[in-house]
């Protein structure tokens, strides 16, 4: 299983019987254009991290950006024997399926953006996250616009001054 984000992989393989094998970090998968990361090099890097001979059934992965069948493409290239699935970190069907075992109501899923999910009666609910189109404030790009915004109005002199002119 990985996680990943643009800027790296966190890697996990786990046997049948739920013990952890090996744990690893490689670069990036994740990003908003196809072909703007090697995403098949950086699959192989993934492959190399098995270690011995043992041959993965399923490849799952959590993804940060929107590259998903890019992503997919290269796995099923570094594991081609194995059930390769892909899902958007922010999507909240992983959280989801283990929120009854658990015992969790809600989460909140931060890194370069941040997505609220709750659960109630069996279905997903969102508060901020997916972008800036539907807001995500507590991202980087949501706090660097705060601060771009609020340096302006202080220029304008339609807010106090504060640290951010310095």
């Amino acid at each position: 299983a990985g996680d990943s984000g643009g800027t790296k992989t966190n890697c996990i393989l786990v046997s049948d019987n739920q013990e952890i094998l090996t744990s690893f970090v490689i670069p990036g998968m994740a990003s908003l254009h196809e072909g703007t990361l090697p995403c098949m090099d950086i699959a192989a890097e993934a492959a190399s991290g098995i270690p011995g001979k043992l041959n993965p059934e399923l490849v799952y992965f959590s993804l940060g950006g929107p590259n998903t069948e890019e992503v997919r493409k290269a796995l099923q290239h570094a594991f081609p024997n194995a059930h390769v699935h892909i899902e958007r970190e922010a999507n909240g069907t992983l959280l989801s399926e283990i929120a009854h075992i658990l015992d969790i109501q809600g989460a909140v899923l931060a890194g370069t953006g941040v997505t609220a999910v709750g659960f109630h009666n069996g279905s997903r609910r969102y508060a901020e996250g997916w972008g800036p189109v539907f807001g995500d404030r507590g991202s980087g790009a949501g706090t660097g616009m705060a601060a771009v915004k609020k340096y302006l109005r202080e220029i304008d002199g339609l807010e106090p001054e504060s640290r951010l002119k310095e």
